[in-house]
């Protein structure tokens, strides 16, 4: 069971960092994708109505539509700049949550190796299964935040995250910390706190649901914030260069 157990837990770690950062990279997958809130729907209508303007410059209703279709563009722009920037909040209120549940099953579980202990100390007692089972399961629930290592000491067990930082110690738990990080302090970093240490370890969380956010974060998301930018910035630019090459009606 123990031996099961150890391969449990790491893989229900890789899954829920996989699967959560999947889930997160699909929802703005979905956004730059679809026709009614996608960049190239409306880039595809500029430039066909800057193609209906050129074949009949002289017609007035046409050069309307360009400048309809560029205001679209200009709004579909600011649309999706504004989703990805509010994904920024969303993922630190994601992370925050995680990292309550954390707490909560990391108290859980010491609890529970008190209670298993006291209960094996009396001669009287049978073996007190039932709690072993919901200590397993907390251990698992547990795994699927962050990737641990398990220790069993006697009838307790001591559980090690990150770098080795020991979240369970026989009856104690220490905690985790959202907190602003260090390299960003708009974007939410992890902290391990005990008695004795308070540190930033968000770098060595490499599995679990809280892993794949940060992943999404540092890789997704920034990847598409700047990849909107590099792309605003010198369509705006080529655009008004090469309208300042063209006339008017009056053909100034």
């Amino acid at each position: 069971n123990q031996f099961l157990q150890g391969q449990l837990n790491p893989d229900t770690s890789a899954f829920n960092h996989l699967q959560t950062y999947r889930e997160q990279i699909e929802q703005v997958d979905r956004i730059l994708a679809d026709d009614r809130t996608g960049l190239q729907p409306q880039l595809d209508r500029y430039f066909a109505a800057l193609q209906g303007a050129a074949d009949n410059p002289a017609y007035v209703p046409s050069r309307d539509v360009v400048l309809g279709e560029a205001q679209g563009l200009v709004d579909r722009f600011e649309t999706i700049s504004r989703y990805l920037a509010d994904q920024e909040s969303v993922v630190n209120s994601q992370i925050e949550a995680a990292v309550a549940q954390v707490n909560a099953i990391a108290n859980g579980i010491a609890q529970l190796n008190e209670k298993i202990v006291t209960a094996q100390g009396s001669p009287t007692s049978a073996p007190p299964n039932d709690l072993y089972d919901k200590r397993e399961e907390l251990v698992r629930q547990l795994a699927e935040f962050v990737d641990i290592d398990v220790i069993d000491v006697g009838a307790t067990v001591n559980i090690a995250i990150g770098n080795g930082n020991p979240l369970v110690m026989k009856y104690e738990a220490a905690k985790l910390e959202a907190a602003p990080g260090l390299q960003d302090p708009f974007r939410v970093g992890i902290k391990f706190v005990s008695t004795v240490e308070n540190v930033e370890i968000t770098d060595s969380l490499n599995k679990g649901s809280i892993a794949g956010f940060l992943d999404f974060r540092e890789e997704g998301l920034s990847t598409a914030i700047n990849s909107l930018g590099r792309l605003a910035v010198p369509f705006t630019q080529e655009t008004n260069a090469t309208h300042k090459l063209g006339v008017d009606l009056e053909g100034r």
